[in-house]
């Protein structure tokens, strides 16, 4: 994503990181297990804080956005159940695929798109920047950014991924279906 060229690589390298530590911990038949989390666009406080060069503009998460609970959830999730990673909203699922089928497209996309809509011109959001790249905050945050009122609590692919039974249990009605309806047609 442009402007986030330094979050991105700290990203690249956790995976790396992650992929080494999971293979020394088999190596070493650790009962210790490590899973990747792959957030959305969470509104956090981290957007008040980041360091910004945009002028007249405020650095905003691009959207959909989601409230932080449904991403601490799925950190929790992590901590608690062995997955290999947990991809949290269909957001992050479709950019995986995206990368892996259409990356040139997604480069495309996001070359005309992707600045413009991590800027705002909200008075708001200027009001609450206070960026702390080379010192401490001076104004108390939350666990709540400025964008409450756009931010989804909820996420359907979030659901359906850690309630796999109703999803099976629906396959299974549906292959049902299927197969009965085939009959019928012989």
């Amino acid at each position: 994503m442009p402007l986030q060229s330094a979050y991105s690589t700290t990203k690249y390298g956790l995976r790396g990181f992650t992929e080494a530590v999971r293979a020394e911990l088999i190596n070493e038949r650790s009962h210790v297990h490590v899973t990747m989390v792959h957030p959305p666009s969470v509104n956090t406080p981290f957007y008040s804080h980041a360091g910004s060069v945009m002028g007249d503009k405020s650095p905003r998460p691009p959207p959909p956005v989601y409230q932080p609970e449904i991403l601490g959830e799925a950190i929790y999730l992590a901590g608690t159940m062995k997955r290999r990673e947990w991809r949290v909203t269909g957001e992050t699922v479709a950019f995986s695929i995206a990368n892996k089928v259409v990356p040139g497209l997604l480069d495309v996309a996001s070359g005309f798109a992707g600045i413009r809509v991590q800027q705002t011109a909200r008075q708001d959001v200027a009001d609450r920047r206070d960026p702390n790249t080379f010192t401490p905050s001076t104004k108390p945050s939350g666990t709540h950014g400025p964008f409450d009122g756009e931010s989804l609590k909820t996420s359907a692919q979030w659901w359906l991924s850690k309630s796999p039974a109703p999803v099976r249990i629906g396959l299974g009605l549906l292959a049902i279906g299927l197969l009965r309806a085939a009959r019928r047609r012989h």
